[in-house]
């Protein structure tokens, strides 16, 4: 197992001191799931049905205008995901987090290679690597290193974003539509190269998509988010041919009537 969630929610706190009040918005409600090592977990719903949310929550990274509550279970420990400093152990090696805007994950005024530099040095328990040696695992040529941000095609952009969140070698990989901003071509190759390390490296990928195409291409299992809650967890092949819910049957209905 690489990580199982537990009852988490997470809702909106209410402002003004002495309030008594009942929080004003529940935006995750009691969600529990699992995933393996190796596997690859799609994560869909539509807008607003809490799936950034939930990424964040996992990694204790949510506002202090939200309270969570929950548990995280790996098989070296328990979290207390109400407790956002205690989660601090579980970022980076056990889990790290992929972005839509590969850009805003990328310090603009300096090169590369230093900023996947400072990360493999933040965790002293894996064998040294260099920058051009995480550029080559996705699939980039090491002269990527010297190069500044501003320099980056989005694909590329993509690309370093993802050696950035791999560097640290998790165990699981949060990633939040990291390829609405590609065009076609490089959507393919950069969901490939997902594959690719999760098969090589047994990383537990969770993949949100509002994209139908793009899960049935990466996952071989889907959880469906609706205001809040997991209604379907079933693998890719039941939920195109027998989906459950309304939510779903409306996401494929839409997905098909797209193509």
């Amino acid at each position: 197992m690489a990580m199982c969630v537990r009852e988490l929610s997470a809702a909106t706190r209410v402002s003004g001191r002495g309030s008594t009040q009942q929080p004003s918005r529940v935006l995750l409600d009691k969600v529990s799931f699992e995933i393996h090592a190796g596997e690859r977990v799609g994560l869909m719903g539509i807008s607003g049905a809490g799936k950034s949310t939930l990424l964040r929550a996992l990694l204790g990274l949510c506002p202090p205008t939200l309270l969570v509550e929950g548990s995280l279970e790996t098989s070296d420990a328990v979290f207390n995901l109400s407790c956002p400093q205690t989660i601090g152990p579980w970022r980076g090696h056990g889990a790290t987090i992929l972005y839509q805007d590969a850009c805003a994950s990328l310090d603009p005024i300096r090169r590369i290679g230093t900023q996947i530099s400072e990360i493999i040095a933040l965790d002293p328990h894996r064998a040294p690597c260099s920058p051009a040696e995480s550029l080559a695992e996705v699939g980039l040529d090491p002269v990527v290193a010297q190069l500044y941000p501003g320099a980056l095609s989005g694909g590329m952009a993509q690309r370093v974003a993802l050696a950035l969140a791999l560097a640290c070698r998790p165990q699981v990989l949060l990633a939040d539509e990291p390829c609405s901003a590609l065009d076609g071509p490089a959507q393919a190759r950069f969901l490939a190269l997902l594959q690719r390390r999760c098969e090589d490296t047994d990383l537990a990928l969770l993949f949100v998509s509002h994209d139908l195409a793009s899960l049935a291409r990466l996952c071989t299992r889907i959880l469906v988010l609706d205001s809040g809650r997991i209604v379907e967890d079933q693998s890719l092949v039941a939920l195109l041919h027998n989906p459950q819910h309304p939510c779903t049957q409306t996401l494929i209905a839409a997905a098909r009537r797209d193509r």
